[in-house]
């Protein structure tokens, strides 16, 4: 019985009258893991993320197209141990959840919103097009 739309409307307010997120995802053990709504939430939000989650997931997001500006947040606890992870990312990024100014990001956190908004369509032009490429060698492979 879980909606994320619905649960993005209902905790809206929430999320947009915070300036940094620190996400903590589903999977933490098991890499690669998942990327879920905890962490498109945020970008939908335009928020920073502070993303605890997989080893590796930050730059896996990186990978999708997020910008998860590491000249702001401080990263490095990434592939951390995960008895430390979470509180490195903590400890790493004090100062910024501190509240210290981190500049202009609209057009930052703006780039983030549109590219998770557009993130389905990505995902089924990519998926068409494997399909297609798979098609077209199988068919050119002519019978033995």
């Amino acid at each position: 019985n879980c909606n994320n739309e619905i649960n993005w409307e209902r905790t809206r307010y929430v999320y947009t009258d915070c300036k940094i997120n620190i996400v903590t995802e589903t999977q933490y053990y098991e890499s690669p893991g998942i990327i879920s709504e905890k962490t498109l939430f945020a970008f939908l939000a335009q928020q920073l993320p502070i993303l605890i989650g997989y080893k590796g997931i930050i730059e896996d997001c990186e990978n999708l197209g997020f910008d998860m500006f590491r000249d702001i947040i401080d990263t490095s606890y990434d592939y951390a141990e995960d008895s430390i992870r979470w509180k490195q990312a903590l400890e790493k990024n004090a100062d910024l959840l501190a509240g210290n100014d981190t500049g202009d990001l609209k057009y930052r956190l703006q780039a983030n919103l549109d590219h998770a908004l557009n993130l389905p369509k990505m995902f089924k032009e990519n998926f068409v097009n494997k399909v297609r490429e798979n098609f077209q060698y199988s068919d050119t492979s002519g019978p033995s």
